[in-house]
């Protein structure tokens, strides 16, 4: 069996007989979703749709729909739509005829995917490159290929994707004319088949091992599966069975039945024009000219094998030559015989000159397949080291990608490092020393001289050394926190709880501090609305978020805390009617390597970790935070928290 019709073979099975009709109509549902589809992961999945229902009448509009799903899944970094994409990108180039680009995109697959997501994509790519090899006539490696994928559409367990590998196996012995082992998995095929209740696939099979009964010489077996084939066809709704009729042709020609496998032939290439399929007009009309050339009908015999010549130029082989010469001659014999002026003479003459000719011919087309073969054999072998070179310098060149990535990734890890670490040395040096230097110059001075001052001025000094003392505590906690969690220390114990008790928790340990300042603390916290958090984080952030909120409000403001449920998510809200940000401290929130200086309305320090941890508790959670603000009008802190269960 030639390459072509191996990829016949192939393409039936493939594309399914009941595939056809409904393609178009596929075809201008993806294009009517692409003119209205604004995502590009939308986009992206029409795109691969469109490749492949181009597959078969449009390959190369098909590889472009493909390539721009390709783009696409690159930049989403999406392996296995990857993958997916570039086994039906092969098959357009495969059916395009182009084999060397297809093996390209198909070993592309092995070189990306990732095991065990893709193995189905595997498997499929390893059954494709089984399917050029056998179009190449390298059947050893086409059968190391379908081993492959045979095992892995095993571990995914994919019953079509078996289906499929034991018919190309069949196709492939059945090239080789392997007839027994082509039966073999023919059979297991349709028992497959069957079994997944592949009604179509299952005709197919039926014919293909009704092929090989008559190749047997067991013609009786052959019909009783052609016969099976075609009322399964009648099953899954398709009644152009064109092959069927010519495998029922081949039947009554075996058993010299001629005038029944004339009846089928003609219907079969009547059937084929319908479906526009070429080869099987040229299987068809081959058939045909050998009935009639048994019935030495050499005129009808002589038309056919033209028609079949002309189907395909690649069969005009020196057997056919010799074939359409005999034919030609034993013509022209018959209108001989009607002649009889024409003499003994001239019709051996003219015989002789066909001969000649003949051999001039065959001797010609000997030595132009000899050089095309040649020729043929170093282009392939110049292009496979092409490829293999293409594919050695990509591979380095990914090497390298990847190792500049990394060394980027270290520096900007180091670069984080450094930060934090001048950080620490900024507070350690400045931050922590100055309350305690106050602290201890203020008890200096009640110890050596307490009974200069007065009691008003006493109150105001033991005041000045507690608000220090308190600075210096909320630091060390914040330092210490900090610590834990950069250290990886802290403990992350989520649970479920009401989200109002804990607010009302932090409520009540900060109101002595916003009385100070008489300033209004409101909370509003939706009813009922529980949260799966750590405790000690979400208070350690609210416990910030408000202190914050106190320092930087003015006398007499107001704070309002409010939490509610959003999609998939809880938002809380911290609002405050201070001194506001300005848009340039903003973009310094939240980052170790920035300093913000400002001081409270009553001129309190800040620690400058608070924001910080608070950032940090709530990426440990999956959430984000930010910060909405005008100078003069107030800051709205907010963070969600994602909606999770226990």
């Amino acid at each position: 069996m030639t390459p072509k019709k191996i990829l016949f073979l192939l393409f039936l099975l493939i594309s399914g007989f009941p595939g056809f009709a409904q393609n178009a109509a596929i075809i201008d549902s993806l294009l009517n979703r692409l003119k209205t589809t604004q995502s590009d992961s939308a986009r992206a999945d029409i795109y691969n749709n469109l490749c492949w229902n181009y597959r078969v009448d449009s390959p190369k509009l098909g590889y472009e729909y493909g390539t721009m799903a390709l783009n696409i899944y690159v930049n989403q970094k999406n392996i296995l739509k990857q993958c997916n994409v570039l086994n039906k990108m092969g098959i357009n180039k495969r059916n395009l005829g182009e084999y060397s680009a297809a093996l390209d995109d198909f070993y592309k697959i092995l070189t990306i995917a990732e095991s065990p997501l893709c193995n189905l994509e595997i498997a499929y790519a390893n059954n494709n490159i089984a399917d050029i090899y056998a179009r190449l006539e390298k059947y050893d490696k086409a059968i190391e290929f379908t081993n492959k994928a045979f095992s892995l559409f095993l571990s995914v367990s994919n019953t079509t994707g078996i289906a499929y590998n034991l018919n190309l196996k069949g196709s492939i012995y059945e090239s080789k004319k392997d007839w027994k082992n082509a039966l073999h998995y023919y059979k297991l095929c349709l028992e497959l088949r069957l079994k997944i209740n592949d009604i179509s696939g299952a005709a197919t099979s039926l014919v293909h091992i009704g092929d090989c009964c008559l190749e047997l010489n067991l013609p009786d077996s052959a019909l009783v599966y052609y016969k099976k084939g075609i009322e399964y066809y009648d099953k899954a709704g398709f009644t152009n069975y064109g092959t069927s009729y010519i495998s029922l042709g081949k039947y009554h020609a075996a058993k010299k039945n001629y005038k029944k496998a004339i009846y089928y032939l003609e219907d079969a290439i009547s059937k084929a024009q319908v479906m526009k399929s070429p080869m099987n007009i040229l299987k068809a009309n081959e058939e045909l000219h050998s009935v009639y050339y048994e019935l030495k009908n050499y005129k009808k015999a002589y038309e056919t094998q033209t028609l079949a010549r002309l189907g395909d130029e690649s069969l005009r082989r020196s057997d056919y030559i010799k074939k359409i010469t005999t034919l030609e001659l034993n013509y022209a014999f018959e209108q001989q015989a009607k002649q009889k002026e024409i003499d003994d003479l001239k019709k051996k003459a003219l015989y002789e000159s066909h001969i000649y000719k003949q051999q001039l011919l065959s001797l010609s087309l000997v030595i132009l397949l000899v050089v095309i073969s040649i020729v043929t054999f170093f282009v392939f072998k110049n292009n496979k080291y092409v490829v293999k070179t293409n594919k050695l310098l990509q591979t380095y060149n990914e090497e390298i990608s990847s190792q500049k990535i990394a060394i980027q990734t270290q520096n900007e890890k180091l670069q984080e490092l450094n930060a934090t670490k001048d950080k620490f040395f900024s507070i350690i040096a400045h931050d922590l020393r100055n309350p305690f230097n106050g602290i201890l110059g203020i008890s200096e001075l009640l110890v050596s001289s307490r009974e200069s001052f007065s009691q008003e001025e006493t109150t105001s000094m033991i005041k000045m050394v507690h608000d220090s003392s308190q600075h210096a505590f909320d630091l060390l906690e914040n330092l210490l926190e900090w610590s834990k969690a950069h250290t990886g220390r802290i403990d992350f114990n989520p649970e479920k709880y009401l989200l109002d008790n804990l607010v009302n928790e932090v409520v009540s340990l900060l109101e002595n501090l916003s009385n100070q300042k008489n300033i209004k603390l409101n909370h509003q916290i939706t009813k009922n609305l529980s949260v799966y958090a750590d405790r000690n984080m979400i208070h350690t952030i609210l416990r910030n978020l408000i202190t914050n909120a106190i320092k930087f409000t003015h006398r007499n403001g107001e704070i309002n805390v409010s939490a509610i449920q959003q999609s998939n998510e809880i938002v809380v809200h911290v609002r405050d009617t201070g001194v506001g940000i300005s848009e340039n401290d903003i973009d310094k929130l939240f980052k170790i390597s920035e300093k913000i200086t400002s001081r409270g309305t009553n001129d309190e320090k800040g620690t400058g970790l608070g924001l910080l941890l608070c950032k940090e508790f709530v990426e440990k959670h999956g959430g984000k935070i930010w910060v909405e603000s005008q100078v003069g009008r107030g800051s709205d802190f907010i963070f969600t928290l994602p909606l999770q269960h226990q």
